[in-house]
């Protein structure tokens, strides 16, 4: 993977992953939420 120095692909490669996290998100809600209650009961 090329290193994004440039702003502009970064803002897209961001996007772009905030669009496959939400898709995934739906599909995997439950445990999304059980690893982040774990994280946020370890802080």
């Amino acid at each position: 993977m090329k290193h994004l120095n440039n702003a502009k692909e970064r803002g897209v490669a961001i996007l772009g992953g905030g669009a496959a996290i939400k898709k995934g998100v739906l599909k995997q809600a439950p445990k999304i939420a059980a690893k982040m209650i774990k994280v946020i009961s370890r802080k």
